[in-house]
């Protein structure tokens, strides 16, 4: 396992994305994301790949939810967790992926909203005038 700091790394991720058309956005909140994870580790002295295993990534995870953010939030963090690992796996620096096995949050479906009848009408009635 070539071992390197996972804030070496975060650059090299980047510029890959960059390197395959991703849009700005998306590289934006993947840096995001994943400074945000980095300290986290850096915070339990975790700073080498090597370091870094599944219940690592699980604790962030658990503390994310703990810190309030939705599980949406915290699934989309663990979405470029994912494709971070996932990079460095396919390039070969890292043997084993700590992320593959980690569980997202379970994201609650909202039942879709409906007008009723009086807002359906007042919505129609009330139309725009020119």
């Amino acid at each position: 396992m070539n071992d390197q700091t996972l804030k070496a790394l975060l650059p090299v991720f980047l510029k890959d994305l960059e390197n395959k058309k991703r849009s700005p956005s998306t590289i934006l909140a993947y840096r995001s994301d994943l400074e945000q994870m980095v300290s986290f580790l850096q915070s339990k002295s975790k700073v080498m790949l090597s370091q870094v295993s599944q219940s690592d990534i699980e604790g962030y995870r658990d503390v994310l939810m703990s810190d309030k953010y939705t599980p949406k939030s915290v699934s989309r963090k663990l979405n470029a967790i994912k494709t971070f690992y996932r990079y460095l796996a396919t390039n070969k620096i890292i043997i084993s992926d700590p992320s593959k096995n980690v569980s997202h949050p379970q994201i609650d479906v909202s039942v879709p909203k409906f007008l009723s009848p009086l807002e359906y009408r007042a919505l129609r009635d009330g139309g725009c005038k020119s």
